[in-house]
């Protein structure tokens, strides 16, 4: 281009070329964010269904106790939960008032708000994932045997910026980002149910 048309046109040419490369950088870019966004949406339609199923839909329940069960045995049957134990907040103090597969002879001991793994995930009110938990925290038993389970995720549901109660659970298997996404939802959806059915 120098030989032919001489440093002006040859400049032009490097400059049409730089703007040919911007532009597909550009296109890359939409095409790519296009694509993250219509993830993201999908990605909140398929938590959406899921939080649906998990909600109880039975109008036997009437009181937060058969809710919280109900709630804890969808749970097991939709996440393999190990372990469960639901809390519900009265006077300032956290008392289990729900149990899935609980084998221990003694009463869940209450907490507070700032006490315990649960009270701090409580106050805080957001999930709490515990990941390596040792074996001499507490084990699983059943009719073929018995194991450990290495992660605890406490769930606190909240009703208009306070915690009214909280899901304890245990797992044998590491939660994915999916399934945790979808309990951070349910601290609100849950919550809104969760109180209609408090004494």
């Amino acid at each position: 281009t120098y030989r032919l048309y001489g440093v002006k046109e040859l400049r032009n040419y490097i400059d049409e070329v730089r703007q040919k490369e911007r532009d597909k950088i550009l296109d890359e870019a939409e095409a790519k964010q296009g694509k993250s966004k219509e993830k993201k949406e999908v990605d909140a339609i398929n938590i959406q269904e899921i939080i649906e199923e998990l909600l109880p839909r039975s109008k036997a329940i009437k009181s937060s106790e058969s809710f919280a069960e109900r709630i804890l045995k969808n749970i097991a049957l939709k996440f393999q939960m190990g372990k469960g134990l639901c809390y519900q907040e009265s006077k300032g103090s956290f008392k289990a008032i729900a149990k899935y597969a609980y084998t221990g002879e003694n009463t869940p001991e209450t907490f507070k708000l700032g006490e315990t793994l649960g009270g701090q995930a409580a106050k805080d009110q957001d999930i709490m994932l515990v990941n390596d938990i040792p074996e001499s925290y507490f084990k699983i038993e059943s009719g073929l045997g018995q194991s450990y389970p290495k992660h605890l995720l406490f769930v606190p549901l909240i009703y208009k910026k306070k915690t009214i109660a909280l899901l304890e659970m245990a797992y044998f298997i590491a939660l994915d980002e999916q399934t945790l996404s979808v309990f951070s939802e349910l601290t609100g959806f849950l919550g809104e149910r969760f109180v209609k059915f408090m004494k």
